[in-house]
């Protein structure tokens, strides 16, 4: 995943996620390189639902654009 996707999916978590996919997101903004591998291989259903591709991905694009 690149800088560009890394960041609006954290957006998409912070903005549409509950409590806990809210401090995935901020454990994400802090992550190194490795972290942030472990992370998306740890929750790959969290990066599914909030990642590239997704809706909450483009909305969270759509949001930052306006």
């Amino acid at each position: 995943m690149i800088e560009d996707e890394k960041y609006y999916t954290i957006l998409a978590m912070e903005t549409f996620g509950g409590s806990f996919v809210k401090a995935l997101a901020n454990a994400l903004r802090c992550a190194d390189m490795n972290n942030t591998a472990k992370i998306y291989y740890t929750w790959p259903d969290y990066v599914k639902e909030f990642g590239p591709g997704s809706a909450f991905y483009e909305a969270a694009r759509k949001v930052e654009s306006e």
